[in-house]
């Protein structure tokens, strides 16, 4: 009688079809992959303004004093440069480095959104340090590059300051405009 003796291991024709099969695969699924990327990075510029928006409300009273929200480099929407800065001056800062950036409260920096685009209706606001009421309402609209033209998502800040976020187009996870 014959041992036979089993090899271990694998054979190179067992290792390509293996990596082929595997690259097939993460090839179908990178596209999706890169929705859902864009799709968590809108879900946190729109909580990390939102919640920012509601520290400089309840700083304004805290501290008895009016909190400045500057939107830097946000005139028409773009991806790049852009940040928002909440202070306790009314002197908007020039830029978004972190010299100009000195008197900050609280500061969102597009830098870190490099595949969102953003803009806002108005350059600047003020949180009154007596009432925590902004002088005008802002409305920040989020795009992504993979959305269509009628699809957005919409933080508002009211006259009344209530903050508010939206969707545009039937965006997955945030309830309609």
């Amino acid at each position: 009688m014959r041992n036979w003796v089993s090899d271990q291991g694998f054979t190179l024709f067992e290792l390509l079809v293996v990596i082929s099969v595997t690259t097939i695969l993460l090839t179908a699924a990178a596209p999706s992959f890169t929705s859902t990327l864009e799709h968590y990075k809108l879900r946190r510029l729109a909580n990390q303004l939102t919640t920012n928006l509601h520290l400089a409300r309840t700083e304004a009273i805290r501290i008895n004093q009016t909190i400045y929200v500057h939107n830097v480099n946000m005139g028409s929407p773009t991806s790049t440069g852009w940040c928002v800065v909440m202070t306790a001056t009314p002197t908007t800062p020039g830029g978004c480095s972190a010299s100009d950036l000195t008197q900050a409260l609280t500061v969102i920096d597009g830098s870190e959104f490099p595949s969102l685009s953003i803009s806002n209706n108005k350059s600047n606001g003020y949180f009154d340090a007596s009432r925590s009421i902004i002088n005008q309402g802002m409305t920040y609209t989020i795009t992504t590059n993979s959305m269509t033209s009628s699809q957005a998502l919409i933080v508002k800040v009211s006259n009344k300051s209530r903050i508010r976020r939206c969707g545009l187009g039937g965006i997955v996870g945030f309830e309609s405009c």
